[in-house]
């Protein structure tokens, strides 16, 4: 983890870049100031790059209230101007002009539409204290570790400002925010962009949609998430007791009162208990039913398989038997031609 977080301030450039795109919102007021007892970062604290040195954002700045100007979104987009000793991904001058005028000036146009309301909210957050000392501190490292990793401004860095914005938006509790962004910042360190790009997706639709999986044709979504982030040697995201649905192509697929882990960057549930029915096929729930035990579902699918279940059928079995679930969804189905759920009797 870097431990420096530095905003860069460079005029010239700002300039430029006003020159290039004067629509966009985050390039009008460049300059770095500290707010209160009426104090500024003093000009010896800024050195010939336009960076702020490391010391000059102390704690204390924060907690008088450290403000984000239009003009430093460029810098949440291109942190700095790194010297060539910080080891970091922009070794000068000219490269920057050439990666912010491929990557932010060009596709201006067609995207400000999108990314002027991310960038206006999020600065409101920052500067209104929406996010503490400490989760400004580990914001910055992630911004700076995405461009020491060559990361697209668009759409990976707005991604991620748009993230910000859904968990506090959707009133995600506090408790979630540093374990969640402890694993971003290792995987932009430790893993390919690619698979920051899949994490960070995965908990987007889940902050915002209540969603553990989303496709064109497939959702899958909890009714109350309560969970926790845990990393391994990879990510994953342990989910409390739900109901657990799964829809596509007008359909639906329910397991009541299941609980399990998503690993994101394969879109993999493993699951434990549940309750499931033949509701689908007109069946009356308290007649025909079965207790799901150990179960995977590969969540770009709208079909899962069970096995080891236990099937209570009160009509034809006088207690329950064990066997193999198998519930899909399929396109215009009516419960009378109803093929699934299906069941497999695996005991005598």
């Amino acid at each position: 983890m870097l431990s420096r977080y530095d905003l860069t301030v460079n005029r010239k450039f700002h300039a430029f870049v006003l020159a290039k795109a004067q629509s966009l919102v985050c390039f009008l007021k460049p300059r770095t100031e500290v707010r209160g007892n009426s104090s500024r970062i003093p000009s010896s604290r800024i050195n010939l790059s336009g960076s702020l040195h490391p010391g000059s954002l102390h704690p204390d700045h924060f907690s008088h209230g450290f403000n984000l100007y239009p003009g430093h979104f460029l810098c949440l987009f291109v942190p700095r101007f790194p010297r060539p000793e910080a080891g970091l991904v922009f070794g000068g001058y000219r490269q920057i002009y050439r990666r912010a005028e491929r990557g932010l000036c060009e596709p201006a146009r067609q995207r400000e539409k999108i990314t002027d309301p991310v960038a206006e909210d999020f600065l409101q957050k920052w500067n209104r204290k929406k996010f503490g000392v400490a989760q400004k501190k580990i914001i910055l490292a992630i911004f700076n570790e995405m461009v020491r990793k060559k990361v697209r401004p668009y759409p990976d860095f707005f991604n991620y400002v748009n993230t910000l914005n859904i968990f506090i938006n959707s009133h995600q509790p506090e408790k979630y925010f540093m374990p969640w962004n402890d694993i971003l910042i290792r995987m932009i360190t430790d893993k390919s962009n690619r698979q920051f790009a899949a994490f960070l997706d995965a908990t987007t639709i889940l902050f915002g949609e209540n969603l553990v999986y989303k496709s064109s044709t497939t959702q899958w979504k909890l009714s109350k998430p309560v969970y926790r982030f845990s990393y391994d040697t990879v990510p994953a995201i342990e989910f409390q007791k739900s109901d657990l649905v799964c829809y596509a192509n007008d359909d639906s697929l329910m397991i009541f009162g299941t609980k399990g882990v998503f690993y994101p960057l394969v879109s993999i549930w493993k699951g434990e208990e549940g309750l499931v029915n033949w509701k689908r096929a007109g069946e009356a729930p308290d007649k025909i039913f079965a207790r799901l035990n150990r179960y995977e579902i590969q969540m770009w699918f709208s079909k899962f398989t069970a096995d080891s279940v236990s099937f209570t059928h009160k009509k034809y079995f006088p207690s329950p038997v064990m066997g193999q679930y198998t519930d899909k969804i399929l396109a215009g189905v009516t419960e009378e031609k109803a093929s699934y759920p299906r069941f497999i009797l695996t005991t005598k």
